[in-house]
């Protein structure tokens, strides 16, 4: 029968059967169908925050000062304002660039803090499907079915926001070990990759080559450049990204230990597993074995295996997860 168009609207964009910002795929942010400006950048939230709280002053700064935000998204406006200490991992509100008084957050009123938002986000009936449906899509490759992912969410949900029980029924699942090379790796995935390939390691020695390394890459732990994350697909399969990864192994692969290789085997072997190589293609074997012929009888160990090592690290399948 008819159906009044305020219907219409609240059943498409919120039913939690089918309703577009009801289910586990992203919808505002990069990932998704669009991006605004909360997501895009922390200032948006400052200015707006910056302004209100000019209002509110002028206003004689009444209590109750309610300020409601309707189609909240992610909720990356209503945590603007907010500095994270990632040493102390202490949460500091700065109240000129946030907002005051009360909010409406996703149905609750009040004057919210980091942790009352949390508390909200995570008693919402769609955020362990969509948190477990991100865990999913990065450790797979793919986005889960929506069965899939509703299960992954109850499992979230029912082991009290547990990380780590997800990951194993995922990681124990037929569909991760049958997705290989779906994906390119992040930065940091390569670069913790590399580092193990590249033996051995000192960390008092590199964290200065840690620091250029990751920033030039684009990925520092903890500082991703926006509420949206750092973003994922391609970007990290440019030829930047390449230039910097030859760059960075050129300058430590001089102190690695030289490949060996074991009884009945060659270089070419030893240089895949120490990389976890066990899939590559016809094009890299022969561009490994080219390698170690170009400089075989008149190189020493160490130079052969920097020019393995670097051919393999920097392999289309080393690129891949």
């Amino acid at each position: 029968g008819p159906m009044p168009f305020v219907r219409f609207m609240e059943l498409a964009l919120y039913d939690p059967d089918g309703g577009y910002y009801r289910g586990a795929e992203a919808r505002p942010g990069r990932g998704g169908d669009f991006l605004t400006a909360p997501e895009l950048h922390p200032i948006f939230g400052a200015t707006l925050a910056a302004g209100l709280h000019e209002i509110w002053e002028r206003l004689e700064r009444p209590d109750p000062f309610v300020v409601q935000e309707h189609g909240a998204g992610t909720g990356a406006l209503a945590l603007a304002g907010y500095e994270v200490d990632y040493n102390t991992a202490a949460v500091t509100k700065k109240p000129d660039r946030s907002l005051g008084g009360e909010v409406v957050f996703l149905g609750r009123r009040g004057r919210l803090g980091v942790d009352d938002v949390i508390d909200v986000l995570l008693a919402h009936e769609a955020t362990g499907p969509f948190v477990a449906s991100k865990i999913y899509s990065h450790l797979v490759g793919v986005r889960p079915s929506p069965e899939r992912a509703k299960q992954l969410g109850q499992l979230f949900r029912s082991s009290g926001y547990e990380i780590r029980p997800v990951v194993e029924n995922i990681v124990r699942g037929e569909e991760f070990m049958g997705s290989r090379m779906n994906r390119p790796k992040t930065a940091i995935e390569w670069w913790v990759g590399a580092v193990r390939a590249i033996e051995p390691f000192r960390a008092d020695q590199d964290k200065d080559v840690r620091v250029w390394i990751l920033n030039d890459l684009g990925q520092i732990p903890h500082r991703p450049p926006n509420a949206a994350g750092w973003p994922s697909g391609p970007k990290w399969l440019s030829s930047d990204q390449f230039v910097t990864r030859a760059a960075y192994v050129r300058s430590v692969s001089w102190r690695m230990e030289p490949i060996k290789a074991a009884p009945g085997s060659d270089l070419v072997a030893a240089t895949l597993a120490r990389c976890s190589l066990h899939e590559v293609s016809g094009q890299t074997m022969n561009v490994l074995r080219d390698a170690a012929l170009a400089v075989a009888g008149n190189a020493d160990e160490l130079t052969i295996s920097r020019r393995l090592i670097t051919a393999a690290l920097l392999s289309p399948e080393f690129s891949l997860a």
